[in-house]
């Protein structure tokens, strides 16, 4: 009897011991999570205020004409299209839905800007061998496709291992900007914009940068083609006025000095003149969504936007029309010595990405 009372006390005691154990483990690796997601941010390097970038290809020898035909297009890593939805936004993807859906996406938009010849391409989240799109090199695709053009590429988002979502880490990435021309620049650089979040967040997000190309014109001036991506998830605004604060100022200067300047890509703002509920639909605006304002450049300078189509969706859920919100947050702003002949939006349904292609025509004297 006295044998058959303590087997009880025995199971009670190895599933106490066992807990304890479990429990050990767990705070042991909770430890090493912050100690590898420290180590990983003190690793990271903020870059250089400019650094030189390569320009491959030749593309068109000679000077640039006094006419210009510009496309901007956030090609949202070519995992975006109509079908994604994204959990900064309130959605539930981390990373593409496959890689077939990445280079179908890739392979549409290289068609895209084949059928849309212009002189110079600013594109935006371009990776190189992510994991999200599946260590997929887009710039080596596109490139590619576009095989005549000269182009550059400048990080904007490189780090070797980022742990959020904590469930569903999204691992490595490497994106930037890619500015395409079918005419070589003299120079390209990329210029480091100021303001981020606050560390170790910091370490993990994007280096927000200008891409910037100098064309030689004949009467010895440049047009200068700025190729921007502007912060998002800045619910304040704070970092984003820093950025404009120092484009205006780089833009400003490069204008007195007789050039003529094109600044072109996603803002993440609403851009001057169009109204929040512009293109009205069951979604509302998520508290991200700030409007640029009017007065932060000069009111010499002008805005390239086709109000009457818009340019991004909100990616909380794939793509429904009438239900997803719209809004227009990519487009050009030129130097008062630059006339815009025609602004279009390439209306695709987002289709590919969750932002629509925008063109320019511009003439100088």
């Amino acid at each position: 009897m006295m044998q058959h009372m303590q087997c009880p006390i025995i199971r009670s005691s190895a599933v106490a011991k066992l807990a304890k154990g479990l429990a050990k483990l767990a705070i042991l690796l909770l430890i090493a999570c912050v100690v590898f997601v420290v180590a990983l941010a003190l690793a990271h390097r903020k870059p250089p205020p400019t650094l030189a970038l390569a320009i491959e290809r030749d593309g068109r020898t000679g000077k640039w004409p006094n006419q210009l035909n510009v496309l901007t297009w956030n090609l949202g890593y070519a995992g975006t299209g109509e079908e994604a939805d994204f959990f900064l936004n309130g959605g539930h993807d981390v990373i593409a839905k496959n890689k077939a859906t990445v280079l179908r996406h890739l392979t549409n938009i290289s068609k895209t800007l084949r059928e849309n010849p212009e002189d110079v391409y600013f594109l935006q989240e371009v990776d190189l061998q992510s994991r999200r799109t599946y260590q997929i090199n887009e710039l080596a695709f596109l490139a590619g496709s576009l095989w005549e053009f000269a182009y550059s590429f400048a990080f904007n988002h490189d780090v070797w291992f980022v742990p959020y979502p904590f469930t569903r880490p999204m691992g490595r990435v490497r994106s930037g900007l890619v500015t395409l021309g079918s005419y070589r620049p003299s120079e390209a650089t990329r210029v480091q914009l100021p303001g981020s979040f606050i560390w170790p967040i910091s370490a993990f997000g994007l280096d927000r940068c200008l891409l910037v190309w100098r064309l030689p014109r004949e009467d010895g001036k440049e047009w200068v083609l700025i190729n921007l991506h502007l912060s998002a998830w800045d619910p304040k605004g704070n970092i984003r006025e820093q950025e404009l604060t120092f484009i205006n100022d780089f833009a400003s200067r490069e204008y007195n000095l007789g050039n003529f300047v094109v600044i072109g890509g996603d803002w993440n703002s609403v851009l001057p003149g169009v109204r929040l509920d512009q293109f009205p639909s069951q979604d509302k605006p998520s508290r991200y969504v700030k409007t640029l304002s009017q007065t932060v450049f000069p009111k010499e300078w002008h805005w390239g936007i086709e109000t009457s189509h818009p340019s991004d969706r909100q990616i909380n859920t794939p793509y429904v029309p009438g239900k997803t919100y719209l809004t227009i947050i990519d487009g050009f702003l030129v130097s008062p010595n630059v006339r815009i002949e025609s602004t279009r939006v390439l209306a695709l349904d987002f289709k590919d990405s969750d932002h629509e292609p925008v063109t320019i025509s511009l003439a100088a004297p």
